[in-house]
C-alpha cells in the first residue's frame, strides 16, 4: 500500500520547535521500511523559524507540488498559528488531521499513519501491527484516560470521507466540550487494546519523572517532553533528562 506518515508539529524556535521535529524524524528514519512508509510529511501550525536543512522541502498550503518527494522531509506550512484556547480546544490540531486527510486522498495514497511529534512506536510487534493495516481507522486505547489515544492515528483510504464528512465545517475554535474531543469525536473504526503503552509522563512533572513505573514489556510511549528521554536499565523503562543525565557526568 501506499503510505505517508505525518507528524503534526509547531515550529516555534530552534529550542523548541526544531528539535521536536528532528527528535521524531531521527526515531522513525530507521523504522520507515518497517512500516512500509513511501513518504514522511510534516504539518506545521505556524511558521516563525521555518527550517532550512537541504533534507527539508518547505511548501506553503497553497502552493502545494504536484507530487511529494520520497526522498526529504516534506513540511507543509501555514502562515498562521492556530493556539489551543482551552481544554478541550486545539482548531491547530484539527486543521492539521483535515490537511492529513485531504493531501493524502489528493496524492492518492491508500493510508496514512500519524504519530504525535512526542509518541514513539517501541516494539516490532506494534511496528508491524501497523504496517499490517490495510482498512478502516485504527488507534490504540488509553487506559490511563479509558478512551482512544488520538497520539496513533493508522487511517486507509476507505475511511477519508468519512472523516471529512464527520469533522469539516465543525467549529472548534472554543471548544468546551469533551466530547467534541480527537479522542471521542473522531469516526473510529477499531480502538485496539492489544498494546501496552500510554501517557505515562502526562500527570507527572519532569522532576518527578524517575517515580513513574511503567510495564517492563512497553510498545509505546505518547507525550515525552521535549528534554526526555527514554531509557532501560535492566528489565525496567525510565525516564530521564538531558539535565540528569548531565549532572551524571559531572558526579
Amino acid at each position: 500500500m501506499k503510505t505517508i506518515m505525518y507528524v503534526a508539529t509547531v515550529v516555534e524556535s530552534p529550542i523548541h520547535g526544531q528539535y521536536q521535529l528532528f527528535r521524531w524524524l531521527d526515531f522513525y528514519l530507521p523504522k520507515l521500511k518497517q512500516l512500509n512508509v513511501n513518504t514522511i510529511c510534516a504539518i506545521n501550525n505556524g511558521s516563525k523559524n521555518l527550517p532550512i536543512d537541504s533534507f527539508i522541502d518547505k511548501y506553503h498550503i497553497d502552493s502545494i507540488p504536484p507530487k511529494l518527494n520520497d526522498e526529504k522531509l516534506n513540511f507543509i506550512y501555514y502562515p498562521e498559528r492556530l493556539a489551543r484556547t482551552a481544554l478541550w480546544s486545539y482548531p491547530g490540531l484539527w486543521r492539521s488531521i483535515i490537511t492529513m486527510v485531504k493531501l493524502a486522498k489528493h496524492y492518492q495514497y491508500d493510508k496514512f499513519i500519524y504519530f504525535e511529534w512526542d509518541t514513539f512506536i517501541l516494539s516490532d510487534k506494534m511496528l508491524n501491527d501497523i504496517a499490517s493495516i490495510k482498512e478502516g481507522f485504527v488507534t490504540y486505547f488509553s487506559d490511563m484516560y479509558r478512551m482512544p489515544d488520538a497520539c496513533i492515528m493508522i487511517c486507509c483510504k476507505d475511511q477519508y470521507d468519512n472523516i471529512l464528512n464527520k469533522v469539516e465545517g465543525v467549529d472548534f475554535s472554543n471548544n468546551t466540550d469533551v466530547n467534541k474531543t480527537t479522542e471521542l469525536f473522531l469516526p473510529w473504526t477499531e480502538v485496539r487494546r492489544t498494546m501496552t503503552g500510554d501517557r505515562y509522563t502526562e500527570l507527572n512533572t519532569p522532576d518527578k519523572l524517575d517515580r513513574i513505573v511503567m510495564p517492563k514489556e512497553l510498545d509505546y510511549v505518547c507525550q515525552v517532553y521535549n528534554n526526555t528521554k527514554l531509557i532501560k536499565l535492566g528489565d525496567e523503562h525510565k525516564f530521564t533528562t538531558i539535565e540528569q543525565e548531565l549532572q551524571k557526568l559531572n558526579a
